[in-house]
């Protein structure tokens, strides 16, 4: 057996909650605890190579982000507001595009990132497709309503183009909403873009082809 040889530290810190490579191989998006105690999370940024110290690009944000698939920006949640998000308020907040790299992939955050979709949700998932689309699952509220309706709904997995950021379109049809489960934080998309795979905590997992809206549920609980 060869000996293993530890590369340069990437980061030390809190309770890292997701890892994302980008496309080039040379930059690392992650999202991470910022305090003890708290659910708040941080999205940083980080050379592969280990040159330079993470930088914290947004607080407050969602735990699961995305890189485009050009690798020059990151499509990320982030919550309004200063109750972070662990609040026990209800929230709304914003789906964004930050470019985070140049054209040969160099650290270079633009001043602020741009608005793509309002919504907000801590364990909301964002994936980017190549045709430039972003994925993304959210319930579907209507303003103003009652605190005890903020629980319980079910989500929809909504898609936003990038390049015209016009309109959302849901990618599941009301007739296979029933077939899947009230929450789709946990779900990846297939090598060619044409199915979407759900899972959840106690095991279950259903796929969704997008062009019928078929639901299949492939294993169980």
């Amino acid at each position: 057996i060869n000996d293993i040889t530890l590369g340069i530290p990437l980061y030390t810190g809190l309770g890292i909650a997701d890892i994302q490579v980008s496309p080039s191989d040379r930059l690392i998006a992650f999202t991470a605890s910022l305090e003890k105690g708290s659910e708040e999370v941080g999205l940083f940024l980080t050379p592969s190579d280990g040159s330079t110290a993470p930088v914290l690009v947004a607080r407050q944000v969602a735990a699961y982000p995305d890189w485009t698939t050009d690798g020059r920006a990151i499509v990320y949640f982030q919550a309004s507001g200063t109750g972070g998000a662990d609040s026990d308020e209800l929230r709304l907040g914003v789906l964004f595009e930050h470019e985070l790299a140049d054209a040969e992939g160099n650290v270079e955050i633009a001043p602020k990132p741009v608005y793509l979709a309002g919504v907000f949700n801590q364990f909301a998932r964002a994936r980017c497709l190549r045709d430039g689309r972003v994925l993304f699952n959210a319930a579907v509220m209507q303003l103003p309503f009652a605190t005890a309706d903020a629980g319980g709904q079910r989500e929809q997995l909504f898609a936003v183009d990038r390049t015209r950021q016009s309109t959302l379109s849901r990618m599941i049809p009301r007739k296979s909403e029933e077939a899947l489960p009230p929450g789709l934080s946990y779900f990846t998309v297939s090598p060619g873009e044409d199915k979407v795979l759900f899972g959840t905590l106690k095991g279950d997992v259903h796929v969704l082809t997008l062009a019928p809206g078929q639901v299949d549920q492939v294993q169980t609980a």
